[in-house]
């Protein structure tokens, strides 16, 4: 079940359109949701997670397009910023991601060149440059989902919340801002010499653990906040089981605690402890994504068992079919000539 949001989380954008000539129902007319509930106009109106995000999301583009100054009005289309999502998803690691999205938003119009990334031996400064007619609220406020996309995007592709050291804003304080997505926990300095989020030069190297497959999933909630909108938490076990399944999925060996704990920045006993303390441990944790994978690859593909095998990362085919007996009571040749057996244990991959 998807969780209930608030329309105020939405109400910043909603004012600022409205100021423009924008009715509250004409946007909720324009993504679908139902005439009677933009009508109620209740700040404390909740929204599914899909329907908020929806809202959002068109509020946000049409804010962009009415204070970019560009001549026709033009808007980003949610394709451009999906397709942004879909080329990045594949680079190895957020230094790269960042570049490539650099890349993109320069060749793709209307979008134009929005990022530039500086480099120190200590931090790296992701300068948004976005150019607006006015410096006023709803520029600010454009300039912050921008921001909280990227941080969201970033964030959910590398596993695991990034903490920022600044987030810069050229602008001055506001009275009243309701700071979106996972911003809001992030430290603010206001009137800045330009717009940017400022984090560990470190940052750069950490690999990108999602799949294209699973951008499939959280694409239609971004720039909200994904993790609150799809339920994923911000878990140590999760973000170290999205790591090992995209080591197995890119076909790389599965990785071993001490190699997971140093891209995690812990310790071995540190990880051992955390993951101790959500009631699991690395070894069931690559069991269960050498699990998951090895049925993917035995029920969906044809490659030969004895491949599925070593991709999977066991040391024979006996040692890999003792575990699938395990896992499913059928061999796997079996288990692969019977779909009704793969409808059967589907649910706990």
């Amino acid at each position: 079940m998807q969780p209930m949001i608030p329309l105020s989380q939405a109400m910043p954008v909603l004012v600022e359109l409205e100021r423009r000539g924008y009715s509250r129902e004409q946007v909720f007319a324009e993504t679908g949701i139902p005439r009677v509930q933009a009508a109620s106009g209740a700040g404390d109106l909740l929204l599914s997670a899909g329907d908020f995000s929806r809202l959002y999301n068109h509020a946000c583009r049409l804010l962009e397009a009415v204070t970019s100054g560009r001549r026709d009005n033009s808007h980003i289309s949610k394709d451009a910023q999906d397709m942004m999502c879909y080329c990045i998803i594949t680079c190895p690691t957020l230094g790269a991601a960042i570049e490539r999205a650099a890349v993109y938003c320069r060749v793709a119009s209307p979008i134009g060149e929005v990022f530039k990334l500086q480099k120190t031996e200590r931090d790296a400064a992701l300068v948004i440059e976005l150019c607006r007619q006015q410096r006023d609220s709803a520029s600010l406020i454009v300039s912050l989902s921008a921001m909280n996309m990227l941080h969201q995007l970033f964030s959910w592709m590398t596993g695991r919340l990034l903490r920022l050291k600044e987030v810069s804003l050229s602008y001055p304080r506001p009275q009243a801002l309701l700071v979106p997505g996972t911003l809001a926990t992030q430290p603010l300095r206001w009137q800045a010499e330009c717009d940017a989020m400022i984090f560990p030069a470190q940052y750069l190297d950490l690999p990108i653990v999602r799949s294209a497959a699973e951008l499939d999933q959280v694409i239609d909630y971004l720039p909200f906040d994904v993790q609150h909108c799809t339920g994923q938490l911000q878990t140590l076990s999760g973000r170290l089981r999205a790591l090992l399944m995209s080591a197995l999925q890119q076909g790389l060996a599965p990785m071993s605690s001490e190699t997971a704990a140093q891209v995690v920045h812990m310790s071995p006993a540190t990880l051992r402890r955390n993951l101790q303390k959500e009631g699991t441990n690395f070894t069931a944790i690559l069991k269960e994504c050498q699990r998951s994978h090895a049925l993917h690859l035995v029920r969906s593909t044809d490659i030969p068992i004895s491949d599925i095998a070593a991709r999977t990362g066991y040391s024979d085919d006996r040692a890999f079919r003792r575990a699938f007996q395990g896992w499913t009571g059928l061999s796997p040749s079996t288990y692969r000539s019977e779909p009704g057996a793969g409808n059967t244990v589907s649910a706990g991959d």
